[in-house]
């Protein structure tokens, strides 16, 4: 995603992991005699980056600052082989780069990892990758800038997850796996002074067979990091995203001030939202299901989220009465059949 690649590839073999895009930023190489410089102002050039210890090339606004990074691969393999550009190199010993034959592929960028790690067999290397790419589902790709297909194959099965942008709000992600299309509405905020980092949140659309129209249903919502942080829960049902600073496998979020600067902004977005949904209909028993209750037992870190969509009903016309019309919610009240027949509207 930060090669700003469109599309990638994933072939599992018996024998290791084939991994391709097509992003049109290629490796590159540090030159020496500003390769200290670079160092200082995390500019190094890829090959440099990804061969030494404790530097990256990443910059502030690029996804893989977040995480543990190409060193992940050593789990599995000794000698990862990569074609990219005029560079085509083997890694040995975490560090050296071995300069090799030039390889025709079809994608500009092309890394093969052998399974040859010594203390992973094989066999259970194939079947742990096998498990992460079965895997993959829709919120991988609900938050990429970039990438909006991914493509996986093991065991002659060839399958496809694919997002289409249908409008600024409106996605639709089609999984060829489980033969589901699931749509989406998702809003999005760029962080203040950035325009590539950015807040995100998703509500799950389905359709009303009775209704005949679409509507936003619940779902046991997850926080990403671009990716999903598996260890991570809000017990929000949506999904939401910010570039959260985590643990070092990105499983989770750090309880630090900038993590809470990130929710609050998370926060805003999501009562901003309640104008398009109220607009465009989505407003209704339904979306209320979809909010969070105190009953709900948010964590503490989510728990303002809660405070600020109770602060925006009680003061905003956001509540649904007898005449169709929308009031805030300390303006209204709940009443029987029985009540109404005593009061007016």
């Amino acid at each position: 995603n930060d090669a700003k690649a469109t599309k990638s590839s994933f072939q599992l073999t018996t024998d290791g992991l084939y991994f391709r895009h097509n992003g049109e930023i290629l490796f590159s190489v540090s030159n020496p005699e500003t390769e200290d410089q670079d160092k200082e102002n995390n500019t190094l050039g890829h090959i440099n980056s990804i061969t030494a210890i404790a530097n990256s090339n990443k910059t502030e606004s690029s996804i893989g600052k977040f995480g543990v990074g190409f060193k992940a691969i050593f789990a599995y393999t000794n000698t990862p082989l990569i074609y990219s550009n005029q560079y085509n190199f083997s890694i040995n010993d975490l560090v050296i780069p071995i300069e090799i034959d030039k390889k025709n592929y079809d994608y500009p960028t092309t890394m093969i990892f052998p399974f040859d790690n010594k203390n992973k067999e094989p066999q259970i290397a194939y079947q742990e990758i096998k498990k992460g790419l079965s895997s993959i589902r829709d919120n991988t790709l609900l938050f990429l800038k970039n990438i909006n297909k991914i493509n996986y194959e093991y065991e002659n099965n060839l399958n496809q997850i694919m997002r289409d942008e249908i409008d600024n709000e409106k996605v639709s992600i089609l999984n060829s796996a489980t033969k589901e299309k699931t749509n989406w509405l998702r809003f999005k905020q760029f962080l203040p002074k950035s325009n590539n980092l950015f807040v995100s949140i998703a509500y799950k659309l389905e359709e009303n067979i009775e209704l005949k129209k679409e509507q936003i249903v619940p779902i046991d919502g997850e926080v990403s990091i671009y990716f999903p942080a598996e260890k991570e829960t809000s017990k929000l049902r949506f999904h939401i995203h910010a570039p959260f600073s985590s643990t070092v496998a990105r499983d989770s979020i750090k309880d630090i001030e900038e993590n809470n600067i990130l929710r609050d902004l998370i926060s805003k977005l999501i009562v901003e939202s309640f104008k398009y949904i109220k607009e465009n209909d989505y407003l209704n028993f339904n979306f209320l299901q979809v909010l969070p209750i105190k009953e709900d037992n948010l964590a503490i870190f989510y728990k303002p989220i809660l405070f600020n969509i109770i602060d925006t009903f009680n003061t905003k016309p956001y509540i649904l009465v007898e005449d169709k019309t929308f009031v805030p919610a300390n303006m209204c009240y709940r009443a029987s059949n029985k009540i109404k027949k005593l009061i007016n509207e």
